[in-house]
């Protein structure tokens, strides 16, 4: 049995291409456009994982200890179909246009370029988007991989048909978790840091500006920002609380 045929005919897979924050603690911003997409996709993958560190004991060969370093992103792949033919233009009748899913993959594309309002704000970041489909399937992600392989054409090469490929990495918003030096202020997240990290290259990443790394390392407790272990999970308060301790 297909994954599609659990939910109703009539609940139909939903993907809204939304603004991306106006600051690095923001929410998103407001609506681009939304798709719905004619047919429900039959897979829906999600993988994630954990991160541990084992150390050999002399004494226990056999029962090293083991440390907990943290969660991994998690990452979505799922595949979608666009099809302007089957539904009677119903995808660019919603965009505007001629008979063709041009317009939808070209909202698509918006994910993983730069909004020029992003660029000017010197946060370049692409539209993000909030997946929908069924109950609880609600998911707000990154666009990290896209494809497109059109399957139909027009008469004319007008593009009909095609299957898209995502691969998103889920991002969780205004987390709740205590920050330690404020006792409430929502987060931006949290960053599990990789081999050849630094606090400057977080900081760059996250808050669009390197210069935030001193009151990142502040915010975490962190006594020698050069021995920056792999592994480690740092918290990433709002640009406003950096700001006040810079």
């Amino acid at each position: 049995m297909s994954l599609s045929s659990l939910f109703s005919t009539n609940t139909k897979a939903t993907l809204e291409v939304v603004a991306p924050p106006s600051s690095p603690s923001g929410s998103t911003g407001a609506p681009v456009t939304s798709l719905t997409f004619p047919f429900n996709p039959d897979k829906w993958v999600v993988s994630s994982s954990a991160k541990w560190k084992t150390t050999p004991s002399k004494a226990n060969t056999e029962n090293p200890a083991v440390e907990f370093l943290g969660k991994e992103d998690t990452n979505i792949d799922v595949e979608l179909f666009l099809d302007d033919f089957e539904s009677s233009g119903a995808l660019t009748s919603l965009l505007g246009g001629g008979p063709t899913i041009l317009p939808a993959v070209t909202a698509l594309m918006t994910t993983i370029t730069p909004t020029d309002l992003s660029i000017t704000q010197k946060h370049p970041m692409p539209n993000w988007v909030v997946f929908s489909w069924g109950t609880g399937s609600t998911v707000t992600a990154l666009v990290e991989k896209l494809s497109v392989n059109y399957t139909m054409f027009d008469g004319d090469g007008t593009p009909l048909r095609a299957t898209i490929n995502l691969s998103l990495k889920q991002i969780f918003l205004a987390a709740s978790a205590q920050n330690p030096t404020s006792g409430g202020t929502a987060l931006l997240g949290s960053h599990l840091v990789r081999e050849g990290d630094t606090l400057a290259s977080v900081a760059q990443r996250q808050y669009g500006h390197p210069k935030y790394w001193r009151p990142l390392a502040t915010s975490n407790g962190i006594d020698d920002p050069a021995r920056l272990r792999p592994g480690t999970e740092l918290i990433l308060p709002p640009v406003e609380e950096l700001d006040a301790l810079a």
